[in-house]
């Protein structure tokens, strides 16, 4: 750190009189600039548009408070997954997907686990979403890779 201030030293000490103190003038002037517009204005910027967005987030809150009697409760889609038992709509839903489950052990009254070997991961998906839509949860859900890419091998756990 001395060795870069000592030849500014020498440099300012080789300056006339009056140019050093006019150097030190702009100093006096450049430095509280400095401040101000690398501490305080960007510590400003920062605390108005947090507290913008503190309010509006407010406004939110109170517009979704008003309006929550508006919105109708959270209801299961009717398909024909209520006119099948779990089990036959698994199985009929993996057919029409073109899936083939290797096993298939019902989990209590309202679930059923399935395995599946050497399937597409995109009608995986598919068959999953399908489920998904017609009410059911996939509760859980594990998938191995195969060697051959885009197949899998996945077990899950549907809950009706």
């Amino acid at each position: 750190m001395k060795s870069l201030i000592k030849p500014v030293e020498t440099y300012l000490s080789g300056l006339s009189e009056k140019d050093q103190r006019a150097l030190k003038l702009l100093a006096l002037f450049c430095v509280p600039l400095l401040v101000y517009f690398m501490l305080l204005e960007p510590s400003y910027h920062y605390y108005a548009e947090a507290k913008s967005d503190y309010m509006e987030g407010r406004e939110l809150l109170a517009w979704m408070e008003q309006n929550k009697s508006n919105i109708p409760a959270a209801q299961t889609p009717q398909s024909k997954s209520q006119q099948l038992p779990l089990s036959q709509f698994v199985s009929s839903s993996a057919e029409t997907k073109q899936i083939s489950i290797t096993r298939l052990q019902p989990q209590g009254d309202q679930g059923v686990r399935i395995w599946m070997n050497e399937v597409n991961f995109a009608s995986l998906i598919e068959f999953l979403t399908h489920l998904s839509d017609n009410g059911f949860s996939i509760n859980s859900i594990t998938v191995d890779k195969t060697t051959n890419p885009g197949v899998v091998n996945a077990q899950c756990l549907i809950m009706g």
